[in-house]
């Protein structure tokens, strides 16, 4: 879906627009080499390693995620805002627990390629935007895993004494 929203973005922001995918496996990086064929804006990596997180996010201005599995903890998303990142990632998914819409990121379908490519556009067009979205993602709050851990915890022990 992502490298369909980008290969069919209008030409006037077409050209400002780079697509790195990090952490294809084998027969995945086939298909998005294959899908992304001639767009010398979208580039398909392996597998990373842990300590290349940083470089890799600390390279982008946006992270886009539109999973089409059910994520309930989403830690690319943490992630990303620990790197001061906007997200634009899948509503029907545990993202739409960490990102506000229109706040700290975007919550989309993830079967709306149309709803992604306006939202590409709309941040091409209004730096500003994207800024403001930056600084709001340095304001949220990003829990960790003890904490989430501990907010877990809390919740069974509610329930079952």
């Amino acid at each position: 879906m992502l490298v369909q929203a980008l290969k069919g973005l209008p030409q006037a922001v077409k050209d400002s627009v780079e697509l790195e995918i990090h952490g294809a496996r084998s027969i995945m990086q086939e298909k998005l080499t294959a899908l992304a064929a001639g767009d010398e804006r979208i580039r398909v990596f392996p597998p990373y390693p842990r300590e290349a997180v940083g470089e890799i996010l600390g390279a982008a201005d946006l992270a886009v995620l539109p999973s089409l599995w059910w994520e309930p903890f989403g830690l690319t998303v943490l992630e990303s805002f620990t790197m001061g990142l906007p997200v634009i990632g899948s509503r029907q998914s545990g993202m739409s627990e960490t990102i506000t819409h229109g706040y700290n990121g975007y919550l989309i379908d993830t079967i709306d390629v149309s709803e992604l490519q306006g939202l590409i556009v709309k941040l091409v067009q209004d730096r500003g935007l994207l800024e403001e979205l930056k600084q709001n993602v340095r304001k949220t709050p990003v829990k960790t895993m003890d904490g989430l851990a501990k907010e877990l915890q809390a919740i069974y022990e509610a329930i079952t004494f």
